[in-house]
Parts: structure tokens; sequence; C-alpha cells
């Protein structure tokens, strides 16, 4: 309820982010369905590609958000995310590095190159964006060193929810090595970090451009949606530990907003 009562305040038909906001009404159409699908149980195995679609909605919604604040600027950032996380998937799918060794399934549908599914640039997006909209709005992370690295622990803590729901839920991505979290190699989540450090560091200047232009919270809502559907799916699956995750992070999330609205 705080997601839709937070997304209508959001004046979607009267503002200039309308098109950002119509685009991310379509992944709202479709959360409650398919939360209700997830928790009991009616997502077939030959539907389990639909997860990249939520993605693609949220990804597409971001990147028009941008746009509508700062018009071609926002076409920077938006390739180096792209261009930057093909490499560094298609790098890590081939060589080990610097995730672990893993290989993506078919699942997500068509791959570049034949390797990294298209929707992976797309969720890069949604993470990098969300999280640094999260640690913008916090008071001791307005250095651009400190905004970076807690950027890059936001997007580390988000695929920690991730990759039980990837990997033994949807099959997304088969791992070729074990740890003790989920058997997803520790080495992955210190790659999440350091690559969503380096990618806000990268981003930084024109998403504080776009902030300072007016341009809403949307990229908090896309991750704090995605953080509820993990939620639901980990508990279904009685994946404890990231399930708690999850809640750690959507109660963070609203906590962050209200503090946000009460300092305007």
């Amino acid at each position: 309820m705080v997601l839709i009562r937070n997304l209508w305040s959001l004046h979607v038909w009267d503002h200039r982010e309308r098109i950002a906001r119509l685009i991310f009404l379509g992944y709202v159409a479709l959360f409650p369905g398919s939360i209700l699908s997830v928790a009991f149980g009616l997502v077939p195995p030959e539907s389990r590609w639909f997860g990249g679609v939520l993605l693609m909605f949220q990804g597409v919604s971001l990147i028009a958000w941008l746009w509508n604040a700062i018009g071609r600027a926002s076409l920077i950032p938006t390739a180096i995310i792209f261009v930057g996380s093909f490499a560094v998937e298609y790098i890590g799918a081939t060589t080990d590095f610097p995730f672990g060794p893993y290989d993506y399934t078919a699942v997500l549908g068509y791959r570049v190159a034949g390797i990294v599914p298209m929707v992976i640039m797309f969720a890069w997006v949604m993470a990098t964006y969300g999280a640094w909209m999260v640690a913008s709005l916090l008071p001791f992370a307005q250095q651009h060193v400190t905004r970076g690295i807690l950027t890059g622990a936001i997007v580390a803590l988000f695929d920690l929810q991730i990759e039980p729901v990837a990997v033994h839920i949807h099959g997304y991505w088969e791992w070729h090595a074990s740890g003790l979290y989920y058997g997803v190699p520790a080495v992955n989540f210190l790659g999440w970090f350091v690559v969503g450090t380096i990618f806000s560091w990268c981003i930084d200047r024109p998403l504080r451009f776009a902030k300072d232009a007016g341009a809403s919270r949307l990229p908090l809502l896309a991750i704090g949606g995605s953080c509820v559907m993990f939620l639901v799916m980990n508990g279904v699956a009685g994946h404890w530990a990231a399930m708690l995750l999850s809640v750690f992070s959507v109660g963070a999330l609203v906590w962050i907003w209200r503090a946000a609205d009460r300092h305007l």
C-alpha cells in the first residue's frame, strides 16, 4: 500500500514526468498479479521469463525519468550503465571475473552476443539509479566518494535478495562454484559492490543535476517494488535470510522516504 500511495502522490497526469510515470504504472499494474501468482505457486516453469518483463518496465521508466529531467545529457549515464554492465557481465560469464564462475540460461530471452540477456542491462539501470537515489537522500552520504561507496553497498544488498530467486526459483543463471549464502560464492557480492560503486561515481554528476532539477524519487519506488517482490518470493520458498534482508530493505526505504519528506 505504501508503494501505491506514494506513486499516487506523484501526480502522473499533470507532471513533466508523465511518460516515465505511465511506463512505471505498467509495472505497477502487473505487480499485484505477479505477487499473487508467486504467493500461490501459480507460476509455471515456462512462464519464468515474465520477471524479465517487470525489469524492462522498471528500467525503461527510469531511462525516461532521467530524460525528462535533463534531456540529452541523460544519454551519457544510460550509455555508461548499458555498455558497462554488458561488458562486465560478458567478461564475468566468459572469464569468471569479477563475480565468480556462472552462466546465464535461456530463461530471460534474447542474449546479446549469445551470452548476456538484454534484460540484464535494464536491471542494472534500475538497481544503480535506485541505489543512488537511496544514498543521495541520506545526510551522511552527501560527498561524491561516500555516496558512491554507499550506492555500491546498496547494490550488493539488493543482489543478496536477488540471488536465491534468480538461481533457485527462476533459474536465470547457474553457478559453477559454491558458497555459504544459498550456494553463491562470496566474491559475487564483492563484485556487485565494486561495480555498483564505480557505476555510481561515473553517473553521479548527471543524476545530481536531475535531482536538483526537481526529478522525483521514482528510482526509489522502482527498487522498493523489487524488494517487496523478493520478500514474497523468498518467503514462499523458505529462504528466510534473504526474506529478512528484504524486510529490512523495505522498512529502510519507507523510513528514508518519510524522513526526506520531513526535510523538504
